[in-house]
């Protein structure tokens, strides 16, 4: 029997699992633990765009493997470069496959830093500001088009090239109180940053979880 399924536990879009139920083992010439590293031997193409993982289905169906090591704190920065180091002291263990970490850096992202003094010195509101650089980038919904019963939504944006903030940056206006357009330079920095894709949390701390799956010599 073969079930896949787009999607994980903890709703990441970005995953998929494919369920393989084996005949009896009368009718087969491998055990369960020689058909997983055949599995992932066919499979080690595809870890060049992507991680591959073959293992066993637990009881509650948690996707929890066999071995699972914590990292628990409050500075997400030191918590992975440890996490990495234990991975690959994992990885050499004989018997252990597909060691990984939860811990996903996040994409690129560009923040605005409004200067809360330079801001009201100039009449700037930092929420009306948000909002105008929200519909910059992201358009706004203008209307509502209904046909044959369905509403479609209309949203109005820019060009590509005028929704690129940091590219903008120096040329973006913002809104005051008298409703004068005001150089979004004068009143807040860009900063190129990134963000974390999930914080994961266990007894209110952050934490990083290592996990594997058995091999072979597990």
């Amino acid at each position: 029997m073969l079930l896949t399924r787009v999607g994980s536990n903890t709703n990441e879009a970005n995953k998929g699992s494919v369920y393989v139920r084996l005949v009896d083992r009368k009718k087969r010439t491998m055990n369960t633990t020689q058909a997983k590293t055949t599995v992932r031997e066919l499979l080690a193409k595809i870890k060049i765009n992507g991680k591959v993982e073959v293992g066993d289905i637990d009881i509650a169906n948690s996707g929890q493997k066999p071995l699972n090591f914590n990292l628990t704190g409050d500075d997400l920065k030191v918590l992975s470069e440890y996490a990495d180091k234990l991975k690959v002291r994992f990885s050499q263990i004989p018997g252990l496959v597909d060691v990984d970490t939860n811990f996903r850096a996040g994409k690129p992202e560009y923040h605005v830093i409004f200067d809360r003094n330079k801001s009201e010195s100039l009449g700037v509101s930092t929420t009306t500001a948000g909002t105008e650089l929200r519909f910059r980038t992201e358009g706004s919904e203008a209307a509502t088009y209904r046909e044959n019963g369905i509403d479609y939504k209309i949203r109005v944006r820019f060009e590509d090239g005028a929704r690129d903030l940091r590219e903008q940056f120096a040329t973006t206006l913002v809104p005051n109180a008298n409703n004068n357009m005001i150089p979004l330079s004068r009143v807040a920095k860009g900063e190129q940053t990134t963000g974390y894709s999930q914080i994961n949390r266990q007894n209110k701390n952050r934490f990083i979880q290592i996990a594997g799956n058995l091999g072979p010599k597990g």
